[in-house]
């Protein structure tokens, strides 16, 4: 799935992530970051003069949605992703492997050009036949629902309007706070009924 957090509902700039899920495993999401030193604080210009590195973040899902939606209080969005089993494994092992490579390498996260939807992006478009590019939709993130809904990669037979609507997730998961073995799935489950799938 697509996780797209919008930045005090901006229809532009926001904060994507990747939710993988591994069936009986539960899920884990991937998160391109600016890696902030102690006292630094995120800024668009500050992105762009490469201020920050890049850093992955691979993390338990309701870590790093719990933090989002009751800590930041951020509306959160999950949009269900059509692709091939073999195509996300690949992506997820790629996506690993230069988390890694940052230990030899460092690189810097960049606004523009190596945030978090770019730097996706490049993944996929690594591995996948029909290339995504640099465009409109991955340098502003918030749009990066549209997109996919747009390239027919969304798992929804609703328009995007309808789609973007039956997305929100961050009232499921104040609701399911609490729930420590069932929370993804809980979220899961009543997303799909949000989508119509059930």
């Amino acid at each position: 799935d697509l996780i797209v957090e919008p930045f005090n509902d901006s229809k532009l700039m926001a904060h994507t992530m990747l939710d993988f899920g591994f069936e009986d495993q539960g899920h884990v999401i991937v998160s391109i970051e600016a890696r902030k030193e102690i006292y630094e604080e995120y800024s668009l210009v500050a992105g762009a003069l490469r201020q920050f590195e890049l850093i992955y973040i691979f993390g338990e899902e309701k870590d790093l949605l719990t933090i989002r939606a009751r800590v930041r209080g951020s509306a959160l969005h999950l949009f269900p992703i059509r692709a091939e089993p073999e195509f996300i494994a690949a992506l997820f092992k790629d996506l690993a492997m230069s988390a890694n490579a940052l230990h030899v390498e460092p690189k810097f996260y960049r606004s523009l050009r190596d945030n978090c939807t770019t730097t996706l992006v490049k993944h996929i478009d690594r591995l996948y036949q029909d290339k995504i590019g640099i465009r409109m939709e991955t340098i502003f993130p918030a749009k990066a629902g549209e997109l996919l809904h747009e390239l027919g990669r969304m798992d929804t037979n609703l328009s995007y309007q309808q789609a973007y609507e039956a997305s929100r997730i961050d009232h499921l998961i104040v609701k399911y706070r609490d729930e420590e073995k069932n929370f993804s799935s809980l979220i899961h489950a009543d997303s799909e009924l949000a989508y119509g799938k059930q």
